[in-house]
């Protein structure tokens, strides 16, 4: 019987790998995305853009015309902040199904690709089946390329399968393979270009300069420097919004239109400043989890590592702990090179070891290999987001998602629509989708109240929810537990529509109120129960909460009764303060009857540290006085319920501790 070749073996298990990873993160997105999970920022206007791109609109969206004062809003394309020409190519997807479920599914198919480029980069470098293995592990089982599939939709998630594709076809002079991938990567995002240029540096390094890999590095550096510094800034009408990543506005003389002049000059000004901007501990660890994911491997292949610093600079120079914490797609293209380069370093030091202590090469290549293996499963428990990671746990479709995709089906496919953040992916295959307050010529809105608010604070939500309803052009088709369903009418209708009580259920409990409480506020409120949710799990690697409490209400409370959620730091200080108003300014306090038991859900609490350690979540209960004095009501823990969490410091009880981690 002939027998099957290793290199077989091993390109079947990496190819099986990659439908299983790609099956996995598909069904598990999916999952998100049917829970309401993800957001218009970017899954929301990626959509859009796709749709818009099959339909002749090219990269247009409409979901952040508004022109506010954050980020990159008051644009219709996504050449004013990316250019991303794979959207292209990629919209005929939609010709199958139009939809964020078709993208969902093409960026864990592609990303899963990379698997078979890890296996044949480690035979063809080492010949080591081990290395081969492991490095088939390493590449699948990385947090960073996880959270990157699972983040919703980003063409730059794409450049981790391509580059590493690019790359063993760089190492096996495969030069015109090399280009067709090296494209595909610089399609996904503007500074992807330097990365190339950087791989082809690479190559020169190690065997001299080819024509085709000098012209490349040519091309692919002009189109990042097109792309952004003339691409983006035509469609932006100025400086990408997110120059201001990098600089302190009132450093840039006070404006908030930075560009790349005015943050260079700050940096030069104020290099204190820079260095204590790249030099903290959220950045430390991030260093230290992409590092370690190859088990430090990568450090030994530091001339292929080196290729990634265009990445790595703007991850570690911005200002944006979404972007230094390491996950979400902003790591996705070191992912690739990271791999790559633990390859070749499991080499060197196998060649080290063996003329230094005489070790058998084949041997130290196979404990190496093990190394990064055993390095790669041990990393994927403690930061992953499979079934093998510790705390794993897959979205829940609750009752409320379920009530909000049917309500959604009320509103007419190609309708122009506003919507609410989460509401708003499932609303984006269509020309006009916006993200309320803004309303345009839209024909329907849909809310969710008990969800994220983005753009403005829940206050600007409910003013203009009432303001459309006073103008008496707009008819209630459903309300039901947070969900409203709004269209506009041409009438006058003959009376403002009253939100019928329906829609607090997701405050209002039908219990009876018979559990023991935590804690009294006062004479008037009692607290029953503190539930803290991770509000979003593959962005940040501190903690982004949601607290969810519930009261029982004994006597009538005032109309300037407010509920506020503290965050202290690890020195007990209170750093950030936060006034509910998703549900109280649906159900304000002063409504609240003696006896009912009504459940509060927070906003989304950014618990962001410059050092490591426990931060405490707490709660105040203060009353505004005729004369403008705010006083809090003392809060009192009962006895039956102590726990070594709960403790009250003046006014304020703390109910959960969050650990801020290296």
């Amino acid at each position: 019987m002939r027998q099957v070749p290793v290199a077989v073996l091993l390109y079947a298990f990496s190819l099986a790998a990659a439908v299983a990873y790609a099956c996995f993160f598909s069904w598990l997105s999916i999952q998100r995305y049917d829970a309401f999970l993800m957001h218009a920022l970017d899954m929301g206007n990626m959509d859009q853009a796709v749709w818009n791109t099959l339909h002749g609109n090219l990269f247009h969206f409409t979901n952040m015309e508004a022109p506010l004062a954050k980020e990159a809003w008051g644009t219709t394309t996504r050449l004013s902040f990316h250019v991303e020409p794979i959207l292209l190519p990629l919209s005929l997807s939609y010709l199958i199904h139009a939809g964020p479920e078709t993208l969902i599914v093409l960026q864990a198919a592609i990303v899963a690709l990379g698997a078979p480029a890890a296996c044949r980069l480690a035979l063809r470098v080492s010949g080591s089946a081990a290395l081969a293995l492991a490095a088939t592990i390493t590449y699948l089982l990385f947090p960073a390329l996880q959270a990157a599939t699972l983040y919703e939709f980003h063409a730059v998630t794409l450049t981790a399968p391509f580059l590493l594709w690019a790359i063993v076809f760089l190492e096996g002079r495969r030069y015109w393979w090399f280009v067709v991938f090296a494209a595909l990567a610089v399609a996904c995002k503007e500074e992807i270009g330097l990365v190339v240029a950087a791989l082809c540096l690479w190559d020169w390094w190690r065997r001299g300069a080819v024509r085709i890999t000098t012209i490349t590095a040519i091309v692919a550096t002009l189109w990042s420097i097109v792309a952004v510094l003339a691409i983006v800034p035509h469609f932006a009408g100025g400086p990408s919004a997110y120059w201001q990543r990098y600089i302190d506005a009132s450093a840039a003389g006070g404006t908030s239109s930075a560009g790349p002049v005015a943050v260079l000059r700050t940096w030069l000004q104020h290099p204190d400043r820079l260095f204590h901007t790249v030099v903290i501990w959220p950045k430390l660890g991030m260093m230290h989890r992409y590092l370690v994911s190859t088990g430090y491997l990568s450090l030994f292949g530091l001339p292929l590592l080196l290729t990634c610093l265009p990445s790595l600079a703007i991850i570690l120079l911005s200002t944006d702990q979404h972007m230094y914490g390491g996950l979400a797609q902003y790591s996705a293209e070191l992912v690739p090179i990271g791999v790559a380069a633990s390859i070749y370093g499991a080499v060197w030091l196998s060649r080290w070891a063996s003329a230094k202590f005489g070790f058998d090469r084949r041997l130290a290549t196979t404990l190496f290999a093990l190394w990064l293996a055993v390095m790669a499963l041990a990393n994927q428990h403690a930061n992953g987001f499979s079934p093998l990671a510790d705390g794993y746990a897959a979205p829940t479709i609750t009752a409320h998602a379920r009530l909000g995709a049917q309500l959604l089906k009320l509103i007419p496919p190609g309708a122009p629509v506003s919507s609410m953040d989460q509401l708003d992916p499932h609303l984006g295959d269509r020309a006009e989708s916006y993200l309320f307050p803004d309303v345009s010529d839209a024909q329907y809105v849909a809310l969710d109240v008990t969800t994220n608010v983005n753009p403005g604070t829940p206050a600007d939500q409910y003013a203009a929810t009432e303001q459309l309803l006073q103008s008496r052009h707009w008819e209630i088709l459903a309300a039901d537990d947070g969900y409203l369903i709004l269209h506009r009418v041409a009438r006058l209708l003959p009376a403002v529509p009253r939100i019928p009580a329906g829609f607090f259920t997701f405050a209002l409990s039908a219990a009876s109120g018979t559990a023991a409480p935590i804690a009294q506020f006062g004479p008037d409120l009692q607290l029953l129960s503190v539930h803290i949710l991770r509000y979003e799990q593959i962005t940040l690697r501190v903690p982004d909460v949601v607290m969810v409490t519930t009261w029982r209400v004994v006597h009538p409370l005032p109309s300037t009764t407010s509920l506020q959620e503290l965050v202290a730091n690890p020195s007990g200080r209170i750093d950030n303060r936060f006034t509910d108003r998703l549900t109280t300014d649906w159900l304000p306090m002063s409504t609240w009857r003696p006896g009912q038991i009504v459940t509060v859900r927070s906003r989304q609490i950014s618990i962001v540290q410059n050092y490591p350690g426990l931060v405490g979540l707490r709660l105040q209960v203060v009353q505004l006085s005729p004369t403008g004095h705010t006083t809090a009501l003392v809060p009192r823990l009962l006895a039956d319920r102590a726990s070594p969490i709960y403790n009250i410091s003046g006014t304020t009880l703390q109910v959960a501790q969050a650990d801020v981690s290296f």
